[in-house]
């Protein structure tokens, strides 16, 4: 007698079957976690542009105002108006020197949950920025 017996090619079947669902299950977990390190990088990247805008504008800063907790208004070295408020979930940003109307700095993949510009009255130059970004 040649070949296999009915036995021996269930238990191969079984062994194969284990095999394909590992390698499919792995497969699985792998592209998941590249889509949670994809969002993840998104919502970092977004968080740090605003800062970077921040930076900018508050780095040629003659003149800073609050009109509220949520918004800034700074008025730069050149004269120009640079403006920050948050708008629902987004944080948007205006130049008077451009237009004058407010453009988002971030997009939809990112929700900004706080917004918060804070000045110390015993040192009026220091300017506290809090926010926080979800996806």
């Amino acid at each position: 007698m040649r070949g296999f017996t009915l036995i021996e090619t269930v238990i191969y079947l079984a062994l194969l079957s284990m095999l394909m669902t590992g390698g499919i299950l792995t497969a699985y977990e792998l592209m998941q976690g590249s889509t949670r390190l994809s969002v993840h990088t998104t919502v970092q990247d977004e968080g740090n542009f605003v800062q970077r805008k921040l930076a900018w504008a508050l780095s040629g800063a003659d003149e800073i105002s609050m009109p509220a907790s949520d918004s800034l208004s700074v008025t730069r070295y050149d004269g120009n108006t640079v403006s920050f408020r948050r708008s629902g979930s987004a944080i948007e940003m205006r130049e008077d020197a451009f237009g004058g109307s407010y453009l988002p700095l971030t997009t939809a993949n990112v929700r900004i949950m706080t917004l918060a510009f804070v000045t110390d009255e015993a040192t009026p130059s220091l300017l506290t920025v809090s926010f926080s970004v979800a996806s």
